[in-house]
């Protein structure tokens, strides 16, 4: 009996040692000071090229994971600012986001097939602007959904490039162009050198199930690409 109780103290030891070295992010809105839940946190570090993502949970607080000193940190949630700054390891830090009230009113109409504010959209959806593109420098359509979504990943096959968002593979996220399936398709991967991002007005992200609205394929997800309106008769650009 007090081998058991013995061991369970050390359990419990061991346990709060773990936790002890663990320190974390809390994220406020800047003018309310409320905690805001479930932003979307990247870390990324020099050496090894280490990339880590997280979520804060519903007290607005997330996992430094940060291995080093001085890594780069963005945080990302609709509504608010993107915030980019520095944090180093095992150090405890409060940040504020700021509103956006511009991108509130941006139009969105992949989540519902109707244009509606993304402050109204019933269905969570993320968008990124071509303004967001070129301020990158972002060349490639991967690229770009690489570094603005988490659990997103691409990988280089024989025939092609394989997408899976959430851990669903190809044939269950779909892919548009204009609110049209994209063309070209072999075996559910799709040739995204072909897609020209300096043709890109906005790209429209909504996670998760949206098969009532565009088929069983889209039970992953749906990357919606909206490209730019021509406004003169003849227009020509160089990149």
């Amino acid at each position: 009996m007090k081998t058991k109780i013995l061991y369970s103290l050390l359990l419990l030891l061991i346990a709060y040692s773990v936790n002890a070295q663990k320190t974390y992010i809390t994220v406020i809105d800047s003018q309310t000071k409320e905690t805001i839940p479930y932003v979307t946190v990247c870390f990324e570090c020099k050496t090894g090229d280490i990339t880590k993502y997280g979520i804060t949970d519903i007290y607005g607080k997330a996992e430094n994971q940060a291995t080093e000193n001085d890594c780069n940190i963005a945080m990302s949630y609709i509504g608010y600012k993107t915030f980019i700054g520095k944090i180093s390891r095992n150090e405890s830090k409060t940040i504020e986001l700021e509103p956006d009230y511009f991108n509130l009113e941006q139009i969105t109409v992949t989540g519902t097939r109707t244009a509606k504010h993304l402050k109204e959209a019933p269905v969570i959806t993320q968008v990124i602007s071509s303004h967001d593109i070129e301020t990158r420098g972002l060349t490639t359509v991967t690229d770009v959904l690489k570094d603005d979504m988490p659990g997103i990943d691409f990988q280089q096959h024989g025939y092609g490039i394989d997408i899976k968002m959430q851990g669903l593979d190809a044939n269950y996220i779909l892919f548009l162009i204009d609110g049209e399936r994209i063309a070209g398709e072999s075996g559910g991967n799709i040739d995204y050198s072909r897609l020209n991002t300096a043709n890109i007005e906005r790209i429209e992200i909504v996670k998760g199930a949206a098969s009532a609205l565009y088929g069983s394929q889209a039970m992953g997800g749906v990357i919606n690409i909206i490209t730019k309106k021509t406004r003169k008769k003849l227009e020509i650009s160089v990149g």
